[in-house]
């Protein structure tokens, strides 16, 4: 199989949510890809989880390793990809149908470095609070035209939509190699060094209009 695209989905302890999120992979319209789960030292059924998943489609291969924290989990699963685009996904949100072929046509089509979308935010189905979910919407702020890092990042300050999160994010995998992109595994909010390296190493960089991705906040507050 060419493979288009490879998933990158670090998973520690996340058995209530892993199913969900990797149907939402599975059924995406782009059939080409690679599931790369990174067990980081789950202690609950996440593993089991996977494992069953990894049954029914043999595109899902699962790595484990001690728990060594999300940015050790990602670098691990980056070594193994082979898409010619990656994704670096969570595993407690879910991804549009569409998403993955919607971002790789127009990557390849324009040559792209790095492609940026936005999401909207979800609350499943155990939440019993009072928050409503918020849309992460750039669409009046940003343009669709084909910029570089300077031009980009002038333009995400200058409109204050800057989104320190890699899961916004759809990346040329040579050129992460090319640049020597990894997270650094020593810092918490490892994605705040992470994007702002991966736009000021980019020559074309294109922001895709809608929310390709629904994020889950029910963990989040879970964890508050």
């Amino acid at each position: 199989m060419n493979i288009k695209v490879s998933i990158v989905i670090p998973v520690f302890n996340t058995e209530d949510y892993l199913m969900d999120c990797l149907n939402s992979i599975i059924k995406q319209t782009l059939k080409d890809i690679e599931i790369i789960v990174v067990n980081d030292g789950s202690t609950d059924q996440s593993l089991d989880i996977a494992q069953k998943m990894k049954r029914t489609d043999a595109r899902i291969k699962i790595i484990s390793q001690e728990n060594k924290g999300i940015s050790a989990a990602r670098n691990r699963g980056l070594k193994h990809c082979k898409g010619k685009y990656v994704y670096f996904f969570d595993s407690d949100d879910l991804l549009k149908k569409d998403s993955l072929a919607n971002c790789f046509k127009i990557a390849q089509k324009d040559k792209l470095d790095v492609l940026t979308f936005d999401a909207e935010t979800f609350y499943d189905r155990n939440y019993k609070g009072n928050f409503k979910p918020a849309i992460f919407d750039r669409s009046d702020l940003l343009t669709v035209k084909i910029l570089n890092e300077k031009n980009f990042f002038d333009l995400l300050i200058k409109k204050d939509c800057f989104r320190p999160t890699v899961w916004l994010h759809f990346i040329r995998r040579n050129f992460l190699f090319e640049n020597d992109l990894k997270f650094n595994t020593e810092i918490l909010h490892e994605d705040e060094l992470f994007i702002p390296q991966l736009i000021l190493f980019s020559k074309r960089i294109k922001y895709l209009k809608g929310q390709l991705l629904h994020l889950n906040q029910s963990k989040d507050l879970d964890g508050a």
